[in-house]
């Protein structure tokens, strides 16, 4: 059984696999906690305040940018 912090790291790296393979252009996927991530930085919000917001905002601003 691993400890929490091999799984915390465990997905970090398969996050960051992913990332690097849809910048790479080979049709993965963005990782949801990536989007997550970008949309918080350009909208200077916490994860909380991202939480917050209807899911209907979030989609709009997914489809503006």
């Amino acid at each position: 059984m691993r400890s929490p912090r091999a799984r915390v790291l465990l997905k970090k790296n398969d996050i960051e696999y992913a990332y690097k393979l849809y910048l790479a252009g080979v049709g993965a996927d963005l990782p949801e906690e990536m989007l997550i991530a970008i949309i918080c930085e350009k909208m200077s919000w916490t994860y909380q305040e991202y939480l917050s917001q209807p899911d209907w905002f979030i989609t709009t601003l997914l489809i503006k940018w």
